[in-house]
């Protein structure tokens, strides 16, 4: 854990792009300004002050960084997982303090670049990746963070970033070029997250080289991972649509993160799979989650307590982030996902919901 003091931020033309990722109707941080600015009952503008609340309340709290997440395959008592978890909410405070840079006004604005890059260069000079993409699946909040903050940093700042970011991507694909063959994780979740990551970071670096790379390592895989019927490797495995929608979690992202990284044959089968999950939403049918699970650790934490792993009914709310963010993409599963608009999510969850312009 770190605790790192800031250095000066440097500023940003209100016209330049939010970002190298794809923001939805936020074409510039003057345009979101401009929406907060004069039209506040929009859905955009309003999830948008609440960002800039959060970033404004949040600002004296001390950075929590860690040198790795650790998640993956530990019991959620554990030490371990509790920090990580903890980490992990406080990037939520970093993607806010990052927005609030960028689109916040007056003395507010300024002390969120302050702190904004202040808790980008601390990550960077303290997160040691791993490759393991289901502790780095925790990093989204942070590459968002970096993406909008990168105009205010200076020269070293970014470089030390960028460099930062080219070194997840090598460590990732290293991490899966030693996993066997015959492992499921070449096919299952695992490889989805790992795939999706690197074309975010791919895009946060202006990488087009590697961003054609992860269009081609992720149409590969969504043939191997999706089946006809729409349903994934994962739900097959674990007997639980909490995998299935976790399974394709990362890939709605990455269609809106990073536009054109995912082929025409793989947003197809990703609509299959999230049309599986229909009459489970609507309660026309049921879903007893993990009963006939292959794998042994789902019961191990079953046992532990941890409610997520339970054997009981699937309920909405596991797949709702999921199924809030798909709706901008797939306009035809809006009429059966309606119940998910209204269910309690983070300001930076309703705002990125509304910049892709989920009605």
């Amino acid at each position: 854990m770190a605790l790192c003091s800031a250095s000066p931020a440097a500023a940003a033309s209100a016209d330049e792009p939010l970002g190298r990722l794809n923001w939805g109707v936020a074409q510039s941080a003057g345009s979101l300004q401009a929406l907060v600015d004069h039209e506040p009952e929009s859905e955009v503008a309003a999830s948008t002050s609440k960002v800039l609340k959060v970033a404004e309340d949040s600002l004296s709290e001390p950075l929590l960084v860690i040198p790795e997440f650790q998640t993956e395959g530990i019991l959620f008592t554990d030490p371990r997982y509790k920090q990580s978890v903890a980490a992990s909410r406080q990037l939520t405070d970093v993607y806010s303090w990052a927005m609030c840079a960028r689109v916040g006004n007056g003395l507010l604005q300024g002390k969120c670049r302050a702190k904004a890059v202040e808790a980008v260069n601390a990550w960077v000079g303290t997160y040691k990746p791993t490759g393991n993409p289901i502790n780095e699946a925790h990093l989204i909040p942070l590459l968002q963070a970096i993406d909008l903050a990168r105009p205010l940093l200076d020269d070293a700042q970014s470089a030390a970033a960028m460099k930062w970011l080219a070194g997840i991507v090598q460590t990732n694909d290293a991490y899966y070029a030693k996993i066997p063959d015959s492992s499921a994780n070449k096919i299952n979740n695992h490889a989805t997250w790992g795939f999706s990551l690197r074309a975010i970071e791919a895009a946060v670096l202006g990488d087009p080289d590697q961003i054609a790379s992860s269009r081609d390592l992720l149409a590969q895989h969504l043939q191997r991972n999706i089946r006809a019927d729409g349903s994934t490797y994962d739900f097959v495995e674990r007997d639980a649509l909490h995998y299935h929608q976790y399974d394709l979690q990362p890939l709605v992202q990455v269609l809106e993160y990073v536009p054109g990284a995912i082929d025409a044959g793989g947003e197809a089968l990703i609509l299959k799979a999230l049309e599986l999950m229909q009459p489970y939403v609507t309660g026309s049918a049921q879903h007893v989650e993990f009963v006939g699970s292959k794998v042994r650790f789902d019961a191990e934490r079953r046992n532990a307590g941890d409610p997520t792993f339970a054997t009981a009914p699937w309920q909405l709310k596991d797949g709702a982030f999921t199924l809030l963010m798909a709706r901008a993409y797939f306009p035809t599963i809006r009429p059966w996902t309606q119940a998910v608009v209204e269910g309690s999510y983070t300001p930076r969850v309703r705002q990125l919901a509304a910049l892709y312009a989920a009605p």
